[in-house]
Order: C-alpha cells, then structure tokens, then sequence
C-alpha cells in the first residue's frame, strides 16, 4: 500500500527534506533577520530548535484544532484509531477506539517525534517515535461495524500484530 507524507518532524527529516524545508520558507534568513545581526553569530542547535518550532507551526495549521481538513476523506466524520504500541516489553496491540472528529483522534496519537502520512483508501497512519520504540496507528472512518476490518491493521503492521 503506497503512502504518501503529509507531515514529518524536523528531527526525523533527511538532510535532503530538511534542506527542501530551508528553501521554502527560507528560513535561515528570516532566523538571521530576527534573531541575530549576522552569519557569525548562528548557531546550529538554536536553528535548529527554530526550525522544529516552524515546522510544529505549519503542524498546527493543517493538523491542529482549527486545522484545515478540506483535502481528507475522514473530515467531519466519527473516525476510529487501531494500532501498535512499540514499548520496552515489545509490542502491544492498542484497543480500538472511537473518536468525534480527526483533529481528537490524532492528538491522541501523538508523541514528539511524528510522522503523519495518508494511504491509497484515505486513512491517516502515524508513526510516533519515543525513547521506548514506535508506536504505529491507523486512523480510518469509523463503521457500524467498528473494529473488525483487521486487513487494515495486517496491510499497515504487518502479519506479525
């Protein structure tokens, strides 16, 4: 099942995207213009901490509260969240739960590292990365039947969930 990236964390950004991300916004000169009088004074890791702080801004604005979820299938709709805690014990399949609306469902999901991408059929699966391991979901319009659509889960987490 092919998916596609919506959002990543900065910190689990490739120097490539990273550098993608620069480009765009360009982000260094606005750091420099608003931060410090020139070049000599950068210092990486305060870049760095704005860049994470800029990417969350545009986090917020397409998948915060008030997001924009004009381009989902699953906006104003009863969704519902599977998945695959990744902890020090191993992997724990989470208890299918329904939520009001998306903006509730991934909040719900997140951790500070997160990669929030959308399949083929429209679902939101994130990845969320902790000191522990990964945690993997799987949002999905949510069905009068409720959580019994396993081939989801088992095309997402593979066989071994």
């Amino acid at each position: 099942m092919k998916e596609k990236i919506l959002w990543k964390s900065w910190y689990l950004m490739s120097q490539e995207e990273q550098n993608e991300f620069l480009e765009d916004g360009d982000l260094l000169a606005c750091y420099l213009d608003n931060y410090h009088e020139d070049i000599d004074t950068y210092i990486k890791e305060e870049f760095e901490e704005y860049c994470q702080e800029v990417n969350n801004e545009y986090f917020n604005n397409d998948f915060g509260e008030d997001g924009n979820w004009a381009y989902s299938p699953l906006k104003d709709q009863e969704v519902e969240v599977q998945g695959i805690l990744g902890l020090w014990d191993g992997k724990h399949k989470v208890v299918p739960k329904k939520f009001d609306n998306l903006s509730e469902a991934i909040s719900a999901c997140l951790e500070d590292y997160n990669i929030i991408a959308e399949d083929s059929y429209g679902n939101l699966i994130i990845s969320a990365y902790h000191h522990d391991g990964q945690n993997k979901f799987i949002i999905k319009k949510s069905t009068p039947k409720g959580p019994r659509c396993l081939h989801f889960c088992k095309t997402v987490f593979g066989s071994g969930a």
